[in-house]
């Protein structure tokens, strides 16, 4: 089975701007043990259920932990159509989502995956955690820092190191401390594949501060390319995704 590539259809109707070079890694949770339901069936998740986006829940969880939710506004569907379609998660065999929060983008790269790929989530936040389990109580989650990620594939029976294809990832790196930026970006480097992928994404807002700017900085460092999407305007605030290259 080959690694997954960038969707050539959607890569050109999103079109990409050059990604300058420019940051990086995680935040030290208490660590929790992993949510022991099975594997996500994709044929379990009906394609018409609605995904609990409750904004008391969110704004509740980001006043609690702002620097782990990162946003007092969930990602709409449209940010995760286009992450889902900018890589061909059918052909992937492993992938990983980093803070998937109450599960928009979830509810699109759910019926795009393989029907043999292996699939699970990492969430720091507890309240999102606890709301995400309630809509996808099938979703493997795990309630452990992305710092930890090598562990977490290891428990997965993935090499520690290259064993993973695919990581979508809802991190607010913009918000994030420079040190903990390196930290999560080293570790995450280490569990992708050769031409594996990582796509996350950020608000033209967030490019406005150090951190943000740092973190545009520094993926060059770990990824063979980078390149970023025009702006999706039906995301609110407008928003753009980074495709990066192991």
């Amino acid at each position: 089975m080959g690694l997954p590539s960038i969707s050539a259809n959607t890569t050109q109707e999103q079109g990409f701007v050059e990604a300058k070079p420019a940051g990086s890694a995680s935040l030290r949770p208490a660590r929790a043990p992993a949510n022991s339901g099975k594997a996500k069936s994709k044929s379990g998740q009906p394609k018409d259920k609605k995904v609990a986006t409750s904004t008391r829940q969110f704004i509740k969880a980001y006043l609690k932990s702002p620097l782990q939710v990162g946003s007092l506004i969930p990602s709409s569907r449209f940010l995760g159509r286009t992450m889902a379609e900018l890589v061909d998660l059918k052909s992937a065999r492993t992938v990983i989502e980093y803070g998937p929060g109450t599960g928009t983008i979830t509810a699109e790269l759910l019926p795009r995956l393989g029907e043999h790929t292996k699939f699970f989530v990492v969430e720091l936040s507890p309240q999102m955690a606890s709301s995400f389990s309630k809509v996808y109580p099938d979703v493997k989650l795990y309630q452990r820092s992305i710092a930890e990620i090598g562990e977490i594939c290891a428990a997965e029976s993935l090499p520690a190191a290259g064993g993973v294809d695919v990581i979508i990832s809802g991190i607010p790196w913009a918000v994030v401390p420079l040190d903990v930026q390196h930290e999560l970006l080293t570790e995450t480097a280490k569990v992708l594949r050769p031409g594996g992928m990582m796509l996350t994404y950020g608000y033209h807002s967030g490019l406005l501060l150090k951190s943000g700017r740092e973190f545009a900085k520094a993926l060059p460092k770990y990824f063979s390319s980078v390149k970023r999407t025009k702006p999706i305007w039906l995301n609110m605030p407008p928003a753009f995704v980074y495709v990066c290259t192991r």
